[in-house]
């Protein structure tokens, strides 16, 4: 379920149970009503548990899925986009529920990353990443960025934050890809008017109509895990980028280059083959993950 309405309330001062810390030198008040507001205004993204690898065993830190290169230079180049210019992005890792609240324009995509501590509770830091969408900004398999914001919090960010950030963009653009994947499971849901109504007379920021994503569905299962020629083992097909001649829904026209003039459409990776139903996600599911 999702929590954005219980971070709108802690941000506005009311004590429901969730705490939002700001960091030192953090403009209180950007964060208590810009932010609030901008995070009500998102569409919003719920995309469940994520079954990743943990990087130790123990179950609390987890490596991230893998952007391969040519979905960040696909990226760079504006061939993948948000599903609407702000949104709020949810998902659980271990026991932990993450949020990310992204902005896209022409040129690039913003995102503020709140990840709660060991007691639950989230820092806001008041740090703003930015990535140009420009050739230059994929470096060594990584994306470039520059934070802008709460510099009085700069020493802790290098050392605590700016890896987290770093892993943030890559999860967000492998989240967005996750929206248009076939093997995707998405359903609306709308928002409670009955709940919301008792929660006005209240004063507390109301639950929205959101998106629920879940980027891997239970439908691969099946008792045995045997696969066959047309369903083999589980595996992950890669995104691809397809050309149109004429316009279509997310593409963008390519402006240079042997295939100038066409329509360009990323394909997103996608879940194919069958499963072995009693084994654990992480262990079934040997997503291609990376730091």
């Amino acid at each position: 379920m999702l929590i954005s309405h219980k971070i709108i309330d802690a941000l506005r001062g009311h004590d429901d149970g969730l705490q939002v810390l700001v960091a030192p030198g953090c403009d209180a008040n950007l964060a208590r009503v810009t932010l609030s507001a901008a995070i009500e205004g998102a569409a919003k993204f719920d995309f469940g548990t994520l079954a990743l690898i943990s990087r130790d065993g123990s179950g609390q830190t987890f490596k991230s899925p893998e952007v391969d290169d040519e979905e960040l230079e696909w990226w760079a180049e504006g061939y993948i986009s948000l599903p609407f210019k702000t949104a709020w992005y949810e998902w659980t890792i271990g026991s932990a529920r993450h949020c990310a609240f992204l902005q896209e324009t022409t040129e690039a995509w913003s995102l503020i990353y709140l990840q709660p501590d060991d007691l639950g509770r989230y820092l806001l830091t008041g740090l703003v990443a930015t990535a140009k969408r420009e050739r230059g900004t994929i470096v060594n398999g990584k994306i470039k960025y520059m934070v802008t914001g709460n510099v009085a919090f700069g020493t802790r960010f290098e050392n605590e934050f700016k890896p987290r950030i770093g892993s943030a963009f890559a999860l967000a653009i492998f989240l967005t890809l996750g929206i248009h994947s076939k093997s995707s499971l998405v359903n609306k849901e709308d928002a409670p008017a009955k709940l919301n109504r008792k929660r006005a007379e209240k004063g507390r920021a109301p639950l929205q109509a959101h998106t629920v994503v879940d980027v891997f569905p239970k439908i691969f299962f099946r008792s045995d895990g045997l696969g066959t020629h047309a369903s083999p083992r589980l595996h992950k097909r890669r995104s691809h980028l397809r050309h149109y001649k004429h316009q279509v829904p997310r593409g963008k026209l390519v402006e240079d280059g042997p295939l100038k003039g066409s329509w360009a459409v990323v394909i997103p990776w996608c879940w194919v083959g069958i499963a072995d139903r009693d084994c654990p996600l992480s262990q079934t599911w040997r997503v291609h993950v990376g730091d």
